[in-house]
């Protein structure tokens, strides 16, 4: 790592800064200790008058992220705008991750929830079970479904005992579905 004394800032070949060239306020304020980077599993996208890498991008299995020593507000010059829309276009495109094509509507009503109340869960169609976990990942009550329906929890878990108040998971499954809820129970 080592100060700054960046002027310019040259957009990498076969990157997705290719073409776009930057200059950098030179000596002033966000000039002073800009780091270096070096690939270390990444690729240099930015690199400046002197060679030095000042800005990496990684692409993961499912994510991709961009590293930059310099601060976006100090670039001068037009490209500024074609650079962030590179940023957003690369940090967007091809995550890996399928785009669901229709999620069912897990429904949990009310939530947050009174202990003295009773939980209305509507249940979607193809769900086979309902499992509630606490924070720690106990399971506190499960039921088994035999079609889409609506359940109504007392507020106890399978020992029949009340819980506590706090913040838990609901997990429901089957045919190929897997959907999760947070809920709240309050005093």
């Amino acid at each position: 790592m080592g100060t700054g004394n960046v002027q310019n800032l040259i957009g990498q070949p076969n990157t997705f800064a290719q073409g776009i060239n930057l200059s950098y306020l030179y000596q002033q304020g966000p000039d002073n200790y800009v780091d270096e980077l070096g690939e270390q599993g990444g690729r240099l996208y930015f690199l400046d008058q002197n060679g030095i890498g000042r800005g990496i991008y990684y692409r993961g299995g499912n994510y991709r992220t961009i590293l930059s020593s310099v601060i976006f507000g100090a670039l001068q010059g037009t490209e500024r705008t074609r650079l962030l829309r590179s940023y957003l276009q690369y940090l967007l495109s091809g995550t890996g991750m399928e785009e669901e094509k229709e999620k069912p509507i897990l429904t949990i009503t009310p939530n947050p929830v009174s202990l003295s109340q009773r939980m209305k869960i509507k249940i979607p169609e193809g769900i086979e079970r309902v499992a509630v976990f606490n924070s720690s990942g106990r399971l506190i009550r499960e039921w088994k479904i035999q079609k889409g329906k609506t359940l109504f929890w007392d507020l106890l878990a399978e020992e029949k005992i009340g819980v506590s108040p706090g913040t838990y998971f609901l997990l429901a499954s089957g045919s190929g579905k897997r959907i999760s809820q947070s809920f709240i129970l309050l005093p």
